[in-house]
């Protein structure tokens, strides 16, 4: 099972859908900003998706602020992270994570991607696919659950 985690894709959709194409990923989690990418990536590539909106997204009543989801028998928690304080820290996300029992807690909001082990969770913010900051790449992450790994795909 090879999961993909997106973020901040601002409207710019084919470059990240045909890149989750070549690395044959089933599930597509997407982090917001826009939300409504997701729906588009998922028309593209036909692949699952599953989508958190993010502080761009007014757009998307429909489209919940946080997700906790169950593949696999991991606990994944999906926030865009602005109402987590992420732009000074992983603490408060990582305590709402504890809370719903998560294995992986999934954010993004600040354009910048990070992967830290804390308390047992993997804390994951894939950066940005298409606006990356402070120097950051563009990309986003692909969790294989088989061979339980954790890698970064960089976009050009």
């Amino acid at each position: 099972m090879i999961i993909a985690v997106v973020s901040d894709t601002h409207g710019i959709v084919l470059p990240v859908a045909y890149s989750l194409q070549r690395n044959k990923v089933d599930i597509v989690l997407h982090l917001g900003d826009n939300a409504s990418d997701a729906k588009k990536i998922e028309q593209i590539t036909g692949m699952e998706i599953y989508a958190v909106a993010g502080n761009c997204d007014d757009n998307s009543k429909d489209v919940p602020e946080e997700l906790v989801l169950e593949i696999r028998r991991k606990k994944f928690f999906l926030t865009h992270g602005h109402n987590y304080d992420v732009d000074n820290g992983i603490d408060k996300i990582v305590e709402k994570a504890k809370e719903v029992g998560a294995d992986y807690a999934l954010f993004g909001h600040t354009h910048v991607h990070i992967r830290e082990r804390v308390d047992g969770i993997t804390v994951l913010n894939p950066g940005s696919t298409t606006l990356p900051r402070k120097g950051d790449t563009k990309g986003y992450y692909i969790i294989n659950l088989i061979e339980k790994s954790v890698n970064r795909i960089n976009l050009k």
